[in-house]
């Protein structure tokens, strides 16, 4: 029964989370926008069991504590990097770090390695050995970061220690949290077009991924097993390989390993200025159409090295995450929509 709950739980995730935020369904029919509504209110609903100082990567940060020493929850570690970047001043000379445009994309990349391992739903998983290459990546693009801004490389900082996974289903009155789940889960659904008749109709209020995510539930609530969890690619397997990225052998698309995307991103450095502090003498380089250049502000720098330190962490040999929780799901409109996003392509030698 816990099995089941968890493979449900990971579908209905999946799904809200294809079209999220919640906003976004402010023209939907009540019925569905309804219907929608009380299967997130299960999905966030989940008992909270914690431990003093130990941290549930499936919802919290496996990275840092806060100030007293206590675990971090992913959507409140969103919430303050949200205001860190709300409250920073303007840009201006001394507090800006630049960067190669293909460093700031691979660092990029990385990120979207970390929220797709964060999606709301994923299956737990334990990290294999290849993991450990991409995890060394990930902190040497943190520590070059803060290097730029700060001048000095940072101090380890306090890490919570991580519990291994949690059943979801912990403290729940079973079976009647999965049959209520189950029922939740049915019904929007249900209440969502079908990706045929989106294909074929003129609602655009509902994202062709969505639609494919609810029919993909629907199908597998009729299996004994529950519904199950499908990966960019056939035997993508989140142990071993990237989860945020595939590529194609002719047309056929194959997963990335995690140490082969590893030595991908090494091969790159080697021939790229990480990143510095522009100044008088020594000058953000003019664009050319060989070269491009990224400017960030320190405090986007900053969070931005937070997150990869979190990836880090997360892709060490032999760490275990449990089924994600949906409370992650803010993480990937912030890195998408507002840290991606916060790059000034703009700055130039006039700036000083």
């Amino acid at each position: 029964m816990q099995e089941r709950y968890e493979r449900v739980y990971s579908a209905a995730a999946r799904m809200l989370s294809e079209h999220s935020p919640a906003a976004a369904r402010a023209h939907w029919p009540q019925e569905r926008r309804g219907r929608w509504s009380e299967l997130e209110m299960l999905l966030t609903a989940l008992p909270r069991t914690t431990l003093p100082g130990t941290a549930d990567p499936a919802w919290q940060l496996a990275s840092a504590v806060d100030e007293d020493g206590r675990p971090v929850g992913v959507a409140d570690a969103v919430r303050a990097w949200e205001q860190r970047i709300t409250a920073a001043p303007p840009p201006a000379p001394g507090t800006v770090v630049a960067m190669p445009g293909l460093w700031h994309t691979l660092a990029g990349g990385l990120l979207r390695e970390l929220t797709g391992r964060l999606a709301p739903g994923r299956p737990a998983v334990t990290v294999g050995a290849a993991g450990g290459e991409l995890s060394a990546v990930a902190a040497q693009f943190a520590a070059a970061l803060r290097t730029a801004v700060t001048g000095a490389p940072h101090p380890p900082r306090p890490r919570p220690s991580l519990r291994g996974p949690q059943p979801l289903a912990t403290g729940l009155p079973m079976p009647a949290a999965a049959d209520r789940l189950e029922a939740a889960a049915r019904l929007a659904a249900a209440a969502t077009p079908s990706p045929r008749e989106l294909a074929g109709g003129t609602d655009f209020s509902v994202r062709f991924d969505a639609a494919d995510a609810a029919a993909q539930l629907l199908g597998g609530l009729y299996r004994s097993a529950g519904p199950d969890w499908r990966e960019r690619a056939e035997g993508l397997r989140p142990a071993e390989h990237l989860v945020s990225f595939i590529r194609f052998d002719g047309d056929v698309p194959r997963p990335v390993g995690l140490a082969e995307h590893a030595a991908g991103v090494r091969d790159h450095l080697r021939d790229l200025r990480g990143p510095w502090r522009p100044g008088p003498d020594d000058p953000v380089p003019r664009w050319s159409p060989q070269r491009a250049w990224v400017v960030l502000p320190d405090v986007v720098a900053t969070v931005t090295a937070d997150l990869l330190d979190e990836l880090a962490v997360r892709l060490r040999p032999g760490r275990q995450v449990g089924t994600v929780r949906f409370d992650t799901e803010p993480l990937g409109q912030f890195v998408q929509r507002r840290l991606l996003d916060a790059a000034i392509r703009d700055w130039m030698e006039d700036d000083w």
